[in-house]
């Protein structure tokens, strides 16, 4: 991979009852919302450059329609990518996972967000708080996952988060200090 943006989310369909994929142009979006795809459910996919998908992401993602019964992944999609991206930056895998929370890519990306949080409002690469912690929660979750399908394993000696608390102090217009719960 060359740098951060080489990873895209895209729109697609999937057919929650056969597992079938098709990737829709505006036209076919506006029939899948009219119901002529009874059984199609929208999902963000990750791609790269080359078209590969991104896996486990993705994989994460169907789990999240199929298994979970969510009406939609935006959300999850956009922080996967984020995550993918800031992956990609850090010249890091999600697989990082050692004895110490602190050394994992879930800590290191929760101090990303952070930075992003403190950036002043008029950068367009900062990100509000209740985003910062979503995104974060979607990681913790996407791990999760990992280890409940035998992706990761999470045990003493693999521990991608932790649950701590971290203050956060922003400056804003009432000057009031912002705290952020950080599970990494």
């Amino acid at each position: 991979m060359t740098g951060s943006f080489n990873i895209f989310l895209i729109d697609a369909q999937v057919d929650i009852s056969s597992k079938k994929l098709v990737l829709l142009s505006t036209e076919q979006r506006i029939s899948a919302v009219s119901g002529k795809f009874k059984n199609w459910k929208p999902l963000r996919l990750l791609l790269r450059e080359d078209g590969s998908l991104v896996y486990p992401q993705n994989h994460y993602l169907h789990y999240l329609l199929k298994v979970k019964g969510n009406k939609n992944v935006n959300t999850a999609g956009y922080a996967l990518l984020h995550f993918t991206r800031w992956l990609c930056q850090a010249k890091c895998s999600y697989r990082s996972v050692t004895e110490s929370h602190r050394e994992s890519p879930v800590w290191l990306f929760s101090n990303y967000l952070i930075d992003l949080i403190k950036r002043p409002s008029t950068q367009s690469s900062n990100i509000s708080l209740s985003t910062a912690r979503s995104y974060l929660l979607i990681v913790i979750d996407f791990y999760k996952f990992l280890h409940h399908e035998g992706i990761l394993k999470i045990d003493e000696t693999h521990k991608p988060f932790n649950f701590e608390n971290r203050r956060i102090f922003l400056s804003n217009s009432s000057n009031h200090t912002v705290f952020f719960s950080d599970f990494a």
